[in-house]
């Protein structure tokens, strides 16, 4: 995760790695988003230009979730994720880096970003923190147990 990426303040000192989902769920979702609720937070869990990542479920522009949009191109040739209501896209950092009304490559300065997780996948387990620097990744053999509770289409 990029040095650049945003944390969200969960209130306390550390939270330390947290399970979210397996790999195989992200990869048979793409180019959907995975949404899961993990350190009081909603995340929508992507994989982008191969790198798992954790954008905050909420679209800034409308407060929509993110999870109901998809992976798409970015005008910089990266994977964005891409609002479904008005096509507004992050990056990998959490960077805006599309709207669409203001015309390609065009996005004001503080515009819009979304916080990111930091994420780390393990024995096909997808882990996050929202600490800044993460110790190792626990030793973790079950994997049928996941703090971060997944969200029916239902719910979305």
């Amino acid at each position: 995760m990029s040095a650049d990426a945003a944390l969200v303040d969960t209130g306390t000192e550390t939270a330390g790695w947290v399970p979210l989902v397996e790999l195989a769920e992200i990869e048979r979702s793409a180019p959907i988003p995975v949404p899961v609720t993990a350190l009081g937070s909603p995340w929508a869990l992507v994989i982008l230009d191969g790198e798992v990542r954790a954008l905050y479920d909420v679209c800034p522009h409308r407060r929509v979730p993110l999870s109901a949009g998809k992976v798409a191109p970015g005008p910089d040739g990266a994977e964005v994720l891409e609002c479904g209501y008005h096509g507004w896209s992050y990056g990998a950092s959490g960077a805006c880096a599309r709207i669409p009304a203001l015309g390609e490559n065009v996005v004001p300065r503080g515009m819009g970003s979304v916080a990111v997780l930091t994420t780390a996948v393990a024995d096909g387990v997808v882990w996050g923190t929202t600490d800044a620097a993460p110790g190792p990744l626990p030793d973790r053999t079950d994997r049928t147990e996941f703090p971060a509770q997944q969200l029916d289409d239902e719910e979305r």
